[in-house]
């Protein structure tokens, strides 16, 4: 089909019989992540031809990977925001937020590396995926750092080690005292 960039001609009322903002909020309630639903319900009318055009070759790309069982899993994406707002103002995040970045990274890696895998499949999907930066880096300094359940790992520096095991010695020396009270 011929990409134009003519705006669809429809008035309000017509947008209002066609429940066009009913349709988007059912699009928002199928989307895999809380960011995906807000962009769905955030959708502006009129749309240029070659956009709608645009988005049903992609629609159509994702519909063949799900029939083929290789759609990519969102699984483990979360909207960081806020947290990224909260870095902005110089706040320091907690290993449970560390470990929401965390997973955040190896999802969003995860989902490219799964539409490079399946670009002879759905080329504009993977085409997508390449604007999807390389956080390989950040992604495996967190790993060294924080546990997916939101701990601080063992072996995170020489200094916890060493403070760990400090600890964990003093801990069996009280209860050497205890003991023998």
């Amino acid at each position: 089909l011929e990409s134009r960039s003519v705006a669809f001609r429809c008035d309000p009322a017509t947008l209002a019989r066609l429940e066009w903002q009913r349709l988007l909020d059912c699009l928002a309630a199928q989307a895999a992540t809380a960011r995906g639903a807000e962009a769905l319900r955030a959708v502006a009318f009129p749309p240029t031809h070659g956009s709608v055009i645009e988005r049903l070759s992609e629609t159509s790309e994702a519909r063949e990977l799900v029939d083929r069982g290789r759609e990519p899993g969102f699984g483990g994406v979360a909207d960081l925001r806020a947290d990224v707002a909260e870095i902005a103002r110089g706040r320091t995040l907690g290993a449970g937020e560390l470990a929401k970045f965390l997973a955040t990274l190896e999802a969003s890696r995860r989902v490219g590396e799964s539409l490079e895998q399946s670009s002879a499949i759905a080329p504009r999907l993977a085409a997508l995926s390449e604007t999807l930066p390389d956080l390989r880096a950040l992604e495996q300094a967190l790993a060294r750092v924080v546990t997916p359940a939101g701990e601080i790992r063992e072996d995170a520096s020489p200094e916890l080690r060493r403070l760990r095991r400090r600890v964990r010695d003093l801990e069996g020396e009280v209860e050497r005292q205890l003991a023998r009270h």
